[in-house]
């Protein structure tokens, strides 16, 4: 199993938001969770196993264990997660980014055979809304790119 640790710093608009770290390892399936700090937004772009699936579990407390796991993606595909504060909806590769990137963060990794999970830890005020949505190469999707779902977390 091989894991690749990624770790960045971002300022949100007026408030002082930090995402510390993110690391992608493949890993078992998470039941989608969260206790309602989490909203399901769509936008899916199919690709070579149908659409991308990601699935949140925790709710993104500081010093939780907070993850995403990216599903029915193509196996060893060049992925970006994108990450922001502000949502975008715009079209985007055949498809529609939900999170702002130009105002956010991307973070690049290869997706895993099955699954690739994606762990969080973010320290941020009470209330923030986070915008979280993986686009990867796959030559089978519409402009060559397929996209999950894209998730809202918002912090407790």
């Amino acid at each position: 199993m091989s894991s690749t640790n990624v770790s960045f710093h971002r300022r949100a608009s007026l408030a002082s938001c930090v995402l510390l770290a993110l690391l992608a390892v493949a890993s078992p399936a998470h039941a989608f969770g969260g206790g309602g700090v989490w909203e399901n937004l769509g936008n899916a772009l199919a690709g070579e196993f149908g659409d991308p699936e990601l699935a949140p579990q925790g709710d993104l407390s500081p010093r939780s264990e907070t993850s995403l796991t990216l599903s029915n993606a193509r196996a060893e595909a060049r992925a970006f997660l994108a990450v922001s504060t502000v949502q975008a909806n715009q079209p985007f590769k055949g498809g529609v980014m939900v999170p702002d990137f130009k105002l956010g963060t991307t973070v690049g990794f290869r997706t895993q055979p099955g699954q690739t999970v994606l762990g969080l830890q973010v320290m941020a005020p009470s209330g923030i809304a986070f915008f979280f949505q993986v686009w990867m190469q796959d030559p089978a999707a519409v402009e060559g790119f397929s996209a999950s779902n894209a998730l809202r977390g918002t912090t407790p």
